[in-house]
């Protein structure tokens, strides 16, 4: 069995252009060992998955920063690394600090916010329907936890074959750029639909109640019948409310396209 992890993670490695996996391996490897088990022990009653801290991706994500520019000089020498800051010109040095920078921060929070948003729906999901969808959702979450490590692997691997300085990383960072217009369009819509699920539940929660209040003015004897039926309705108001959150989560952090485009980066 381990054999058999072993070789999948050096082929997956080797797929991506770095042709000697065993340097790699141990920190890849690494790396996806220990986001795949802190996820899919979730089915243990009462366990947090440690990636569903920000403190833990965000570590996870400082190792690749460092890693990258280390197998990169390893790979290419420092001043022919260095180089590759200026490459097409020397205007294109700040950006590329900032690509460095601001593909870190993804790492971390792309990983913290699919864990903590899958925990969320569970969550929400125990106090809407606390029999049924629960499990479903803590079954997909086991399936969702392998996706996002074997995604956290493939762009660490990825951006360390980009800093070996191979022509052929550098044409698949060009699919990568994908997967940045996926994640814009995502946080537009999730942008929306937050809105939507805030604007609309306000305004038809502040009917019903004025409606209700006008009601109970007119007919004081049914107020226990109109108070009642106003819970229920400004009960399955704010649950609109809820799923449109949920919605805007699953936009922003398990958007399968999102998925499919850094997926393919690999192959």
């Amino acid at each position: 069995m381990v054999e058999l992890l072993v070789d999948v993670i050096q082929e997956q490695i080797k797929e991506i252009g770095l042709e000697e996996p065993e340097r790699y391996l141990g920190f890849i490897g690494t790396l996806f060992l220990f986001i795949v088990t802190s996820n899919i022990l979730i089915i243990i009653p009462w366990y947090e998955a440690p990636t569903g801290s920000i403190s833990t991706t965000i570590a996870l994500a400082v190792c690749v920063f460092f890693a990258v520019p280390v197998f990169g000089i390893s790979q290419q020498g420092i001043l022919r690394y260095l180089k590759s800051y200026i490459e097409p010109t020397f205007i294109m040095l700040p950006f590329n600090i900032i690509s460095e920078l601001t593909r870190t921060i993804a790492l971390a929070i792309r990983l913290f916010g699919n864990i903590m948003s899958g925990t969320l729906i569970v969550t929400i999901l125990v106090g809407l329907t606390p029999l049924i969808f629960p499990v479903i959702m803590t079954i997909l979450g086991l399936l969702t936890g392998m996706v996002q490590a074997y995604i956290f692997t493939v762009l660490a691997t990825v951006y360390i074959a980009a800093a070996s300085g191979l022509k052929k990383n550098k044409l698949m960072l060009k699919g990568m750029d994908q997967a940045t217009i996926i994640s814009l369009i995502s946080i537009i819509m999730a942008g929306f639909t937050t809105s939507i699920g805030c604007i609309a539940p306000s305004i038809g929660e502040g009917r019903a109640i004025v409606s209700a209040m006008t009601s109970i003015a007119q007919q004081p004897d049914a107020a226990p019948t109109i108070t009642r039926t106003l819970f229920v309705g400004l009960a399955m108001i704010e649950s609109m409310a809820i799923y449109s959150f949920v919605v805007s989560m699953i936009l922003i952090f398990a958007n399968p396209f999102w998925n499919y485009i850094i997926s393919n980066a690999g192959k």
